[in-house]
């Protein structure tokens, strides 16, 4: 990857949660066609830590409760598998979720197809990808001029960058059954309001 790539990882670390502060985030819902839905939610942590998901395609796997065992709102890019395993995730944390090109109906009529989240003061676009074929960070960055940090799936390649040096581009991975010889792979990513986003991708081994 290019040098902007590792300016995140010089932000990796555990972060305070000595101190208490109200933020506010709010999720918009679309879909092909237009606005979905909006939940006002409140955050009270000074240190947003999120776990963020692909391509689960079934059962979740065991190593996912562990990394995301602190986590306080989970991101999940689509190509879930079965609604049961979003249950599974809100027994750890709140989930925001897409669907992607794999899933069914049933998921399709809960979930949009692309999220935009605030979060502690950033705006977070999530969506699988399919619909742009292979994405890239650059193409996603062009589609979605307003997202501080884009979230996606769907190639199976977890990957962390930076694009313009101002927005935070993320593939977790696949956390499903492995492909491509990849090892299956979720994400990390702490959020402090004023701060950037500090990330890591967590490989996931049985």
């Amino acid at each position: 990857m290019n040098g902007s790539r590792w300016g995140l990882w010089r932000f990796i670390g555990a972060g305070s949660r000595e101190a208490m502060h109200g933020a506010r985030c709010t999720v918009h819902g679309v879909d092909r066609s237009g606005p979905v839905h909006r939940v006002p939610c409140t955050v009270l942590l000074l240190a947003m830590r999120l776990g963020i998901i692909s391509d689960t395609h079934g059962p979740l796997r065991p190593e996912v409760l562990d990394v995301f065992s602190q986590v306080d709102q989970i991101l999940h890019a689509g190509d879930i598998g079965s609604h049961d395993l979003l249950m599974e995730l809100e027994t750890l944390a709140p989930v925001i979720a897409v669907y992607g090109n794999t899933d069914g109906w049933d998921l399709r009529g809960r979930l949009p197809a692309e999220q935009h989240v605030e979060l502690e003061g950033l705006n977070f676009t999530i969506v699988h990808g399919d619909r742009f074929g292979q994405p890239t960070p650059e193409g996603l960055r062009a589609a979605y001029p307003e997202a501080d940090v884009i979230v996606y799936g769907h190639t199976h390649r977890p990957l962390l960058t930076m694009v313009d040096q101002t927005v935070t581009v993320m593939n977790p991975g696949s956390a499903g059954p492995p492909r491509y010889d990849l090892l299956p792979s979720v994400g990390i990513m702490e959020l402090e309001m004023g701060l950037p986003p500090r990330a890591r991708l967590v490989p996931l081994t049985e």
